[in-house]
């Protein structure tokens, strides 16, 4: 699970939390047994970001070969995904950083490479309904096949169109 910074080790269950940088999130999350602060997260390389787009399609094919129906990686609540189109945590000026468009390549890159391997009609990414969302939307619409735009409470899912 890609949770991006705002998440402990304890809870994801992996011994390294990564992010678009090494950023900190202030505060502290919960755990079964205590609080714990947030920790400084391993900064991913751009070279590290190919394998990272592959453990989306693998955890995805994987979830349809168990019977889901269809997958949605979460671009939104400060997930890996939602990290790398946020100025406040992508702040490098790399191959995945700087304008909102060069920041959403890495969101087209996952859901691009998860539809051509469990079909386009299987799969949303949801943004949470904010301004972000709609700065985002106006600049990552056009760079995406046609999409139908479902709305649930608190976020938008993207699902493309057969």
């Amino acid at each position: 699970m890609h949770a991006g910074r705002v998440t402990l080790p304890e809870t994801t269950g992996q011994g390294q939390i990564v992010a678009p940088r090494t950023i900190a999130v202030d505060g502290v999350s919960r755990t079964d047994t205590d609080k714990h602060a947030y920790p400084v997260p391993y900064a991913l390389g751009t070279y590290e970001l190919p394998s990272i787009v592959e453990e989306f399609v693998s955890g995805f094919r994987n979830a349809m070969a168990a019977g889901f129906d269809g997958v949605e990686p979460q671009g939104a609540n400060g997930y890996l995904l939602h990290e790398f189109l946020a100025s406040n945590a992508k702040t490098c000026t790399d191959a995945y950083g700087g304008s909102p468009e060069i920041r959403a390549h890495l969101v087209i890159e996952v859901v691009t490479a998860v539809a051509a391997a469990i079909g386009a009609g299987r799969r949303a990414c949801a943004f949470r309904r904010s301004t972000t969302f709609r700065v985002h939307w106006k600049l990552i619409r056009p760079m995406l096949p046609p999409l139908t735009r479902h709305s649930s409470t608190g976020s938008h899912r993207l699902v493309w169109r057969r």
